[in-house]
């Protein structure tokens, strides 16, 4: 029985190796073609246009990405939500008649699968329209003094939209949340308060939490992925556009926290406390 769950463990190294290993290769010859151009004057000179370049592409850009960032996001999550609204309007009415004639004491099924789609769709445009707004904000703080100098207005303005904006889109989550738990009573949390995660979690049943737990656990296999891109991205940048070793670190502290927390929380949740 033992030989034959080696074989088997073998047979499935063998497999994977004849992927593994050719990407390796090709990695190693790329970096050293790489390498071997980064040395001459050429290549240096070439990344530093680069970099000047996008830099100043996005010092132009960055506060018409705050605008239009915003403005669409949140018109579009709006969207989304009116729309969920009318449709669960629509099922509440239909459910009020159906228990007047003491026929239904629960919402239709499909009406609900509809309106938790459309809140889907609203909560996806707008966390990650509020995170390319964060990303647009920043580089447009970054060049502040550029900012104050040639174009205060525009800045002021943006800076405005940003605020006004990343309130909207608490509040906007807000209601999500609200007409989600009008369909699931048994839901429990605000997004205004900090334990909301833990007590929505809490109020979910077996399968929702094992959505919840796949969906994690799928984001922390492509995070770790992403992140090696990234590395190899900034390991490469760091010689070819000179903006130094900081990015390198702050992406090893966010990988590292990733995997240790993951692991941590394995650990506990398999064999109880740590240290206990």
């Amino acid at each position: 029985m033992m030989n034959n769950q080696n074989e088997v463990i073998k047979k499935e190294n063998r497999k994977a190796l004849k992927v593994y290993i050719p990407i390796l290769i090709v990695s190693a010859v790329v970096g050293g073609v790489i390498g071997f151009f980064s040395a001459t004057n050429g290549i240096q000179n070439f990344g530093e246009a680069c970099s000047q370049t996008m830099s100043h592409l996005l010092y132009l850009l960055s506060p018409y990405g705050v605008i239009v960032t915003e403005a669409v996001t949140v018109l579009a999550g709006i969207r989304y939500y009116l729309t969920a609204k009318k449709e669960l309007g629509s099922a509440e009415k239909a459910l009020e008649k159906e228990m007047e004639e003491e026929m239904e004491e629960e919402l239709d099924e499909a009406a609900c699968d509809r309106v938790d789609l459309l809140l889907s769709k609203s909560m996806i445009v707008v966390g990650c329209g509020l995170i390319i707004s964060f990303m647009f904000f920043g580089i447009n703080f970054a060049f502040i003094e550029r900012n104050v100098e040639e174009r205060w207005i525009l800045f002021t303005v943006s800076s405005a939209i940003f605020v006004l904006g990343s309130f909207g889109y608490l509040r906007l989550n807000q209601l999500q949340v609200d007409m989600t738990k009008r369909i699931n009573p048994k839901m429990r949390g605000s997004v205004y308060d900090f334990k909301f995660h833990e007590k929505w979690e809490e109020s979910c049943d077996e399968a929702e939490k094992m959505t919840i737990y796949k969906a994690a656990y799928k984001a922390f296999r492509i995070a770790n992925t992403l992140c090696s891109a990234i590395w190899v991205v900034l390991a490469v940048g760091s010689f070819v556009f000179h903006f130094g070793p900081l990015p390198i670190v702050l992406l090893t502290i966010i990988w590292l926290t990733l995997n240790a927390v993951y692991y941590s929380e394995s650990m506990r949740l398999e064999h109880g406390k740590i240290n206990e």
